[in-house]
């Protein structure tokens, strides 16, 4: 479904008939802070060189975290609270992207993504976690984000 402008910066399209259905099962663990249906996505990278350093990975993966937001915005997405349609709002400034890199990707203090999954709660944007003791990425996000639209 396209978006359409709504306002300046302010992008909105329908929620599909999928999206929709997928909302009404998974939204009902969100007062238990669980999700029924989350997607999580783990890739293992093996840095080399300058990228081999911890704090400068983390950097450059924070930096594509928010590169990735513009390519594909239903990352920042939000439903609207009529539950029918999504909006984006293009970040007014760089404090608003660095503000939403902030709320979606982190660095966490674990051995794996398997000891991060069981803690993730709902939220209302896509996140990134860089586990650096493993090497891994781990993506988490609704499903009807990544599914619904069929």
């Amino acid at each position: 479904m396209p978006w359409t402008q709504t306002a300046p910066g302010v992008f909105s399209r329908p929620l599909g008939e999928n999206e929709t259905f997928i909302k009404l099962v998974s939204d009902p663990g969100h007062p238990l802070q669980r999700e029924h249906w989350a997607i999580n996505s783990t890739a293992t990278i093996r840095p080399v060189g300058a990228l081999a350093s911890q704090d400068i990975l983390a950097a450059v993966l924070r930096r594509a975290w928010a590169h990735l937001r513009f390519q594909h915005p239903s990352l920042a997405a939000q439903v609207a609270a009529d539950n029918t349609h999504l909006t984006y709002t293009v970040p007014s400034s760089a404090e608003a992207l660095h503000e939403w890199t902030e709320q979606t990707f982190a660095v966490v203090d674990a051995a794996s993504a398997s000891e991060v999954i069981p803690t993730l709660k709902p939220g209302p944007y896509a996140t990134l976690y860089y586990v650096p003791q493993s090497g891994e990425l781990l993506g988490h996000t609704a499903h009807w984000r990544t599914d619904g639209i069929g």
